[in-house]
Formats: structure tokens, C-alpha cells, sequence
């Protein structure tokens, strides 16, 4: 940096002293230009112009290394979400939205059932799908894995969950392999009630006759699967605190420390917008509709979302 600023006060001296010269050319004297020169010296030029291209070189290096500062921000984009925030601020329509946006653009998509894009993607992993326990049926007696036909699409795996309960799981546990490895289409993972998965679930395993052992959702097969973010895919989850669940630490396991972001409650702004849509599509009687009627129940509710949207009928 040092060298930087000294490069530069040179160049600014060197502009100002020819800055004068060229003020002085009207009225400059020929042979005291001569001697001028001649006291100079070629050596003392050299070292000007050495100073001068010196200073020119660290500006290429500093724009060079800011434009690759630029880049490396741009290729770290946060990929790894968790939206936490008070009770009914928004957290799930906004993943709602953002899965409706990705839907829109063309990323894979599950919810519809994309059966042309889902027979264009090849399976990539040739392991074994393991089989286990079908709905009302056990465990199957022969085997305990089975193989995917050569040539298959993420179409035909399924297609095998949904007609093999016994490899339903270990499908879905497969699914979200070959979904990491697909580059031609964008993917995004989406949960809502994120938090649940860390946690023990409602599920008991028997310890004894008497006693039974808690389960927790990392050792269910399909949270295992899908609940870590440490991966370059794009995954977002939201924390819902209608549920159960307790107030879980900041720092998650698999999780990295700067995914989690605070969703906010309504802002003035976003009230004002929120009470006039209710407006449009009548939920609200005109003739009692008011700014400061709805601003009463901002205030009130404290930018709470799904309890302004109980009050706002209430409005007299």
C-alpha cells in the first residue's frame, strides 16, 4: 500500500510540475530550454521515466487484483440458507414463493412431476438401492438390495419408488445423491419446518418389555439424507416455531454458520401493502377501512402477519 501511495504522490507532482511548464511554453525562452536540458541529465530522465512506468504497472496489478477479488466473491455465492425469525413473520410464504420463482425459471421440479425433464437426466450411481421394510408387508426374504438396469433416468428411479414399497426409502435416499450430481438443470432444496430435523421425532424403538428409547430425526434414513448443507448445492430451509419444538443452539451440526437469516416481521411498508390487498379482495368493508384503523392493528399485532391478518376483518 506504501508503495502504492508513493507511486501515486509522484505521479501527481510530475503532473503538476508539467501542468506549470505548459502554463510557462507561451513565454519560454528557446536557449534556456537548451540548457535546461542540458542540466538535466539523461540519467535523471531515466529515473522519471522509470518512476512513471513503475506507477503504471501498479495500476494494472491493483485493477487486476480487485477484478479478481470481484470474481471470487462472485463464484462464493451463499448457497446454504436457513430463514429463522419470530412466529408468523413469513418464513414458509417466502420459501413458498422462492420454490414457485425456481418453478418458473425451469428448475427441476418434483412437486409437478416433471416426467420429460426426469427422463433426460441419466442415473450416475451404479450402487445397489437398498430394500427395506414395505408398508404392511415386512422385509423382503430373498435380498436386501436390488440393482438399477443399465441406461436408466432419474424417470425410472421413481418410477421404482413408487411401485416397490420396499425400495421407496432407499430410492429417496438415492434420489438426493443423483440430484447432487446434476449440472444441466438448476436444482433447489426446499424445507420448511427445518428445525424439526434436529430434534427427537414422535418414533420409539423398544428397549425392553417395559421401555422404548426416543428416536432422534438424524437417525431417520431420509433426514439423514437430506438435512446436511455442507455441499455446493442450493438449499434453503425454514425454521417453523408453531411447532414444539424448543429453541435450538445457533450454531447447527452440518449446517454452516453464516446460513442462518433473520426474517423479519412486517414493516410499516409491508402492512400497508398487506391491509390494502386485503382490501381488494374484500375481506375488509370499505366504509371502515382507514390508514390509522390499520395502523391500530400494526401496532397492535406488532408487524405479526398471520395476526394482523385475523384482526383486519375485526376493523370497525
Amino acid at each position: 500500500m506504501s508503495t502504492v501511495l508513493r507511486h501515486y504522490s509522484s505521479k501527481n507532482i510530475f503532473s503538476s510540475s508539467s501542468n506549470i511548464k505548459d502554463d510557462e511554453d507561451d513565454n519560454a525562452d528557446p536557449a534556456n530550454d537548451a540548457a535546461h536540458e542540458e542540466l538535466v541529465g539523461d540519467d535523471q530522465i531515466k529515473t522519471l521515466k522509470s518512476v512513471d512506468d513503475d506507477h503504471e504497472n501498479t495500476n494494472d496489478t491493483t485493477e487486476k487484483f480487485e477484478e479478481g477479488q470481484t470474481k471470487e466473491k462472485a463464484t462464493k455465492q451463499q448457497k446454504q440458507i436457513v430463514l429463522d425469525g419470530p412466529v408468523s413473520c413469513g418464513k414458509s410464504i417466502a420459501l413458498a414463493m422462492l420454490v414457485h420463482w425456481a418453478r418458473e425459471q425451469g428448475w427441476l421440479d418434483f412437486m409437478k412431476y416433471n416426467e420429460p425433464m426426469l427422463t433426460k437426466l441419466p442415473c450416475k450411481v451404479n450402487d445397489p438401492i437398498l430394500l427395506g421394510e414395505g408398508a404392511g408387508v415386512g422385509r423382503t426374504r430373498d435380498t436386501d438390495s436390488m440393482d438399477m438396469p443399465e441406461g436408466s433416468t432419474l424417470y425410472d428411479l421413481v418410477q421404482l419408488g413408487i411401485t416397490n414399497t420396499h425400495a421407496c426409502v432407499g430410492v429417496v435416499v438415492r434420489l438426493r445423491e443423483e440430484l447432487s450430481l446434476v449440472k444441466d438443470i438448476p436444482v433447489l432444496f426446499a424445507i420448511d419446518q427445518y428445525n424439526c430435523w434436529f430434534t427427537f421425532t414422535e418414533f420409539l424403538e423398544p428397549v425392553t418389555e417395559r421401555s422404548a428409547r426416543p428416536i432422534h430425526a438424524k437417525e431417520v434414513a431420509t433426514v439423514k439424507a437430506f438435512r446436511s448443507m455442507m455441499h455446493d448445492n442450493m438449499m434453503v430451509g425454514a425454521f417453523s416455531h408453531s411447532t414444539a419444538v424448543g429453541k435450538l443452539r445457533k450454531d447447527l451440526p452440518d449446517v454452516p454458520s453464516n446460513a442462518r437469516v433473520m426474517f423479519p416481521r412486517y414493516t410499516l411498508d409491508e402492512a400497508a401493502a398487506v391491509s390494502h390487498y386485503y382490501l381488494m379482495q374484500r375481506l375488509i368493508r370499505r366504509e371502515a377501512f382507514s390508514d390509522e384503523g390499520w395502523k391500530k392493528l400494526y401496532y397492535l399485532a406488532n408487524g405479526n402477519g398471520s395476526e394482523m391478518r385475523w384482526l383486519l376483518p375485526f376493523m370497525r
